[in-house]
């Protein structure tokens, strides 16, 4: 094993990301903490299955400055490549820890080259409480069960969803709170940008999906619309396309008018 200028053993440490890495929940999660974290006998490495489908943006790769990035094939769409890869960095560079972030029990795929690769803390990290592989979930929970060291979650529902009666711990999503002080300048400046007005403004941030719940968000808007007639929903999203299901829903209501979607950005 490597050893550092202290004269202590340098733990190599490999960070999966098993969704795009860019403007997403996971990938902030891992920034702000890499970002955060002490990490002087720590020689980091990271994962991003990126590869053919999207550029990492420059403001992430800038918070990451110091880790070895991997950009491999896209996990879902070329899954032997993904593995082939993934497999051949495990191999090359003896790690210490894997630290695997992702939605379900698919993860079991990254557990089982980390335990073939012999590295002997592998952490599965949780951070949904559904997912869209409902079978193959149930079908490859024994794997990661038996392959895990430790289990982290992002709430009590995600961690009570993906490793039911086993233990694991609480990791909560931190934020900079630095980023988000409030601005009289900057409120001023957006309004006038996005048309706002002196409407009330009721935000949201996530990726439209049905495990986010914005249908529901529409019916508590709906509630508040119909007391506050100047009012509007922002949605920002990394969605490019509204999804039918909710387009129906606003349709419905007769909110169209008063509901901004907003693409992936990173001024938030």
């Amino acid at each position: 094993m490597q050893k550092d200028v202290l004269g202590g053993h340098m733990r190599k440490v490999l960070i999966i990301n098993t969704v795009l890495f860019g403007y997403n929940g996971i990938t902030r999660v891992i920034t702000n903490y890499y970002e955060n974290m002490p990490k002087e006998n720590l020689d980091i490495h990271i994962v991003a299955c990126n590869k053919k489908e999207l550029e990492i943006p420059d403001d992430i790769k800038k918070q990451l400055s110091g880790a070895k990035i991997y950009e491999l094939n896209y996990r879902k769409k070329e899954l032997f490549k993904y593995v082939w890869q993934l497999n051949k960095i495990m191999r090359k560079n003896k790690y210490d820890v894997v630290h695997i972030h992702g939605n379900s029990n698919t993860m079991a795929i990254e557990l089982v080259l980390a335990y073939i690769n012999k590295i002997n803390s592998r952490i599965v990290h949780c951070h949904s409480s559904s997912c869209n592989h409902k079978v193959m979930n149930k079908i490859l929970y024994p794997v990661t069960c038996a392959l895990k060291t430790k289990a982290f979650a992002c709430s009590k529902s995600a961690g009570d969803f993906l490793f039911k009666g086993e233990d694991y711990i609480v990791l909560k999503n931190s934020i900079s709170m630095k980023n988000f002080l409030f601005n009289e300048k900057e409120r001023e400046t957006y309004r006038k940008k996005l048309k706002l007005d002196e409407n009330l403004v009721v935000g949201h941030i996530g990726l439209i999906n049905k495990p986010k719940n914005q249908t529901f968000l529409v019916d508590i808007f709906n509630e508040i619309h119909k007391n506050i007639k100047r009012s509007k929903l922002m949605l920002v999203s990394g969605s490019e396309k509204v999804p039918d299901y909710l387009q129906q829903k606003i349709n419905e209501l007769g909110l169209e008018k008063n509901i901004l979607f907003l693409s992936k950005r990173n001024d938030v």
